[in-house]
């Protein structure tokens, strides 16, 4: 609605520094459009009738179709456990295509599934004997090496 009162307020004033300060008095705010942008605005105006942006050209997006989404989804609910990559295999869809799937539509985070050494009795005894041996040197004010 501002970009359709600041066209009509350019035409009417018939000069861009006044349309600036007349759309800062009516709308109150600092961040007024620029003298390029009003100049797009008005001739918009007088070509189309409408400020609105057109649709942008170009290819449009095809993996994230509302389809796609809900073959995702679907997927996700039957096996959540399954690995991104082997669901995607499944699916028929791009590994990356998949993955933006998750990211954007469902906000799910990729991570890679860490495996921990687990500890024997016989590590956290030698760990627990070489602090006792560092705390001794270090009380000793001993040379390290």
């Amino acid at each position: 609605m501002q970009h359709l009162n600041a066209a009509v307020l350019c035409l009417s004033k018939r000069s861009v520094t006044a349309t600036r300060l007349g759309f800062l008095q009516q709308f109150q705010r600092r961040d007024t459009p620029s003298h390029n942008i009003l100049l797009l605005w008005v001739s918009k105006w007088r070509q189309e009738g409408l400020v609105k942006d057109s649709k942008p050209q170009g290819r449009p997006f095809s993996a994230r179709t509302p389809d796609s989404v809900e073959r995702v989804r679907n997927a996700m609910l039957r096996s959540p456990r399954r690995s991104a990559r082997r669901q995607a295999f499944a699916l028929c869809l791009n590994e990356c295509s998949f993955r933006r799937i998750l990211h954007k539509n469902f906000h799910y985070q990729s991570y890679t599934v860490q495996v921990a050494q687990e500890l024997s009795e016989w590590n956290k005894m030698s760990r627990l004997q070489f602090c006792n041996e560092f705390s001794d040197l270090v009380k000793n004010n001993s040379p390290l090496a």
